[in-house]
């Protein structure tokens, strides 16, 4: 990936300045003939975004552009060239500043005129691709119904207050004096039909069968075995 923004930043520059010898190496003295310099300096985090996210990681490059001729007015306006023609580029950012002292005194030079190519550099997210639809989209109505229940003890003696629950939908009701409950909006599908019943904490799980009654006048008997107290 920076291989192919250097050889990018190179391009960009051939065509500016056709003829210009271009090097990726830090800036230093005694160059001969004229040319640039794009050293990539640092590297930047950038924040991402919708798009970014989408197509991947994203960081951006920054390199310090200067250029080297003969005389000082050739390397002026080779510079100056470069810098007008990164302002219209919509792909580039352009930052101008003075660097500290002690980088030029890295680098063994005496402080020259410069600027601050950015660019981005994305890596592609690797993952499934998703599947375009193409065809129409079918949906179906779920069959749903009531429950109706009973919930007996020891010799079919009603148990009130029992907390009847459906774990699979959140459903949760609690018996009356008879022991009757109502469970509204059941989907038909028996995986969401495991019924959780709780009494004294004791614990009864029972799936019931599609052929099992379930109505108002004859309720689904849930019998509950309690431990003799």
């Amino acid at each position: 990936m920076f291989e192919q923004a250097d050889q990018y930043l190179k391009d960009w520059v051939g065509k500016i300045l056709p003829g210009t010898s271009i090097e990726l190496a830090a800036p230093q003295e005694g160059g001969t003939g004229q040319g640039v310099s794009l050293y990539l300096m640092s590297l930047e985090q950038k924040p991402p975004t919708y798009d970014n996210i989408k197509q991947g990681l994203q960081i951006g490059l920054n390199y310090l552009v200067t250029t080297w001729a003969g005389d000082p007015e050739t390397a002026h306006r080779l510079l100056g060239d470069l810098v007008f023609a990164a302002l219209e580029n919509s792909e580039f950012e352009v930052e101008l500043g003075k660097l500290p002292a002690e980088t030029w005194a890295g680098y063994r030079l005496v402080p020259r005129p410069y600027f601050v190519l950015k660019i981005p550099v994305r890596k592609p997210r690797q993952g499934p691709v998703a599947k375009y639809v193409t065809q129409p989209l079918s949906v179906k109505d779920a069959a749903v119904t009531k429950l109706y229940g009973q919930v007996l003890g020891p010799g079919d003696v009603p148990l009130s207050g029992a907390q009847v629950t459906i774990p699979a939908l959140g459903q949760v009701h609690y018996t009356d004096p008879r022991g009757r409950f109502i469970l509204p909006l059941v989907p038909g599908s028996s995986n969401f039909r495991t019924i959780q019943v709780k009494f004294k904490n004791q614990v009864l799980e029972v799936t019931p069968s599609a052929g099992q009654p379930n109505s108002e006048t004859t309720p689904l008997v849930l019998r509950f075995d309690l431990p003799e107290e």
